[in-house]
């Protein structure tokens, strides 16, 4: 992938001598704010081909926490499964009064995964 340009701050070009009101003025004066702006046009496309690929960096990200949370919840179900076949001394044992209980892991309502990077909840996993 190419690597961006990085930033350089626009600069007007200033010329040290004041020209007078002629037409060849106005055509330099015309001729450095065509080229301003395709300088700028230039940074924007950079900045929108970047943000593309922050975008798309997002959406990968997003899809790894989306496997990695179907994952724990795959696996907290199996484990709650294990569990529940023990018997009632041994479940007494396991869990002992004072330590956290497990919190299922979940999104605040009209959430979205662009949001999740933000709010995040701690959640106990027993061993």
């Amino acid at each position: 992938m190419q690597r961006p340009r990085p930033q350089t701050p626009i600069h007007s070009k200033l010329t040290n001598i004041p020209r007078n009101n002629t037409e060849a003025g106005e055509q330099l004066e015309l001729y450095k704010l065509l080229t301003q702006r395709q300088r700028i046009e230039q940074e924007m496309k950079v900045m929108q081909q970047r943000l593309q690929v922050l975008e798309e960096q997002l959406k990968v990200i997003d899809r790894h926490i989306e496997n990695s949370e179907q994952k724990a919840r795959q696996l907290r179900q199996s484990s709650s499964l294990k569990s529940g076949k023990l018997s009632g001394s041994q479940r007494s044992t396991s869990s002992q009064p004072g330590q956290p209980q497990p919190a299922p892991i979940s999104r605040p309502p009209g959430s979205h995964s662009g949001d999740r990077s933000r709010n995040f909840e701690t959640f106990y996993l027993d061993y």
